[in-house]
């Protein structure tokens, strides 16, 4: 199952920050128990998600993003906690299938038209064939129809959760903990959809399991501007840029003020310093997959006349490439040491000078590393694993604090 985590990795970033978070709480279990996918949280509060190797292994990556997402929204949606005391768990399983397979599609952007058979699953039109009744209800809304209707169910579930319903509320210090990595930009959005839960306004909503402001909050810049703000300010100090004036010599002093003066300023092309130094780290494991592409446009976005731009990535190995390839190799696990004794290898053996910046993408999950100049580089750290490897005299930013 493992082998495919960055696939679905990369679907789950590109539809919420929250997705990949539960993704990436604990490991999955391939299991027998249940007949496709669920999340549970353990007794030590720690949490896992339950997989089905079959289910799993005959569905395409997107589909396998689709149930992950399925199975996240029913613990933000607290979906454990309210249908406790339904009597009957396999039709509140229904209904709440209903609103979560609903959702992904009109509020996550979702294309039900990509999971094969789609119509076996939970939506309206499936379960209350031929009546007109509008999917952006609340579960509890559909489970009150459902006890009226005469229709008869014979349906698919994404996840049977009977047997693990009382493992799905998410205990507090989990809640925290994904709180803190979320953005201000996705706390915004949640915040919406708590305001939306309702799914239309009926009186049994209920709200959503995880804290969040929902009151409006700041649009943060991206990451990336951090790196042109860098280089603006080194080209500055490395270049200087401002205008000269030739000063006015005293014996000119007396002369009228419409006297045009020659400039004065002598361009030495022989003074011009070499290009700045400045290398790029990709951490290639799986977490850190979905920056791959900014990873390259921010370096990108350097002037190479006055920059030379060196890319690599690295696993336990570091691999170089280029800006033109757009190309990343390893996805293995995770060394910082390797970064600095690249780095030693190539300014040794081509007589260079250490690099003037080393800007690092990762999720922090590494080992200790000591750079002779660690004061240059900067770590963007996508997860707030302890940094206790990164040195203090390092730049740290937290890409959950940019958008």
């Amino acid at each position: 199952m493992i082998e495919d985590y960055l696939d679905v990795l990369k679907y789950l970033e590109d539809k919420h920050e929250i997705f990949p978070i539960f993704w990436e709480l604990g490991r999955p279990i391939e299991t027998e128990d249940i007949g496709t996918l669920a999340i549970i949280f353990n007794a030590d509060e720690t949490s896992n998600i339950l997989i089905n190797k079959e289910f799993w292994n005959n569905s395409t990556s997107y589909e396998k993003a689709f149930y992950v997402c399925h199975e996240c929204l029913h613990v933000i949606f607290d979906h454990g906690y309210r249908g406790k005391d339904v009597p009957n768990k396999q039709l509140a399983n229904i209904c709440q299938d209903i609103v979560i397979n609903h959702a992904l599609v009109n509020k996550f952007g979702f294309d039900r038209e990509k999971i094969e058979d789609w119509e076996k699953y939970c939506w309206v039109e499936t379960i209350f064939p031929g009546e007109n009744i509008p999917n952006d209800k609340s579960f509890e809304f559909y489970l009150n129809k459902l006890k009226d209707s005469n229709n008869e169910i014979n349906i698919d579930l994404l996840g049977n959760h009977e047997e693990v319903t009382n493992s799905q509320t998410i205990p507090e210090n989990i809640k925290e903990k994904i709180e803190e990595q979320l953005s201000g930009q996705a706390k915004e959005s949640l915040g919406d959809l708590a305001q939306e839960c309702n799914f239309g306004g009926d009186n049994n909503s209920g709200g959503i399991a995880i804290n969040v402001n929902v009151s409006k909050v700041k649009k943060k810049r991206k990451w990336e501007t951090v790196i042109k703000k860098w280089a603006i300010s080194n080209f500055k100090n490395e270049y200087n840029h401002e205008e000269q004036w030739a000063r006015v010599g005293r014996r000119f002093a007396t002369l009228s003020s419409d006297f045009l003066l020659p400039f004065e300023k002598e361009i030495d092309n022989k003074k011009k310093k070499d290009k700045i130094e400045v290398w790029f780290f990709q951490d290639t494991s799986g977490s850190c997959s979905g920056f791959i592409k900014r990873f390259f446009a921010a370096a990108k976005s350097l002037p190479t006349d006055k920059f030379n731009i060196r890319m690599f990535c690295f696993d336990t190995r570091v691999y170089e490439t280029t800006l033109a390839s757009g190309k990343l190799y390893g996805f293995g696990g995770t060394r910082f040491d390797i970064i600095e004794k690249e780095i030693q290898k190539i300014i040794k053996k081509e007589n260079i000078e250490y690099p003037k910046a080393v800007f690092v993408i990762t999720d922090g999950a590494g080992n200790i590393v000591k750079p002779m100049r660690s004061e240059v580089w900067h770590w963007f750290l996508s997860s707030l694993i302890n940094r206790g490897c990164i040195p203090n005299e390092s730049h740290v930013y937290f890409l959950r604090d940019y958008e």
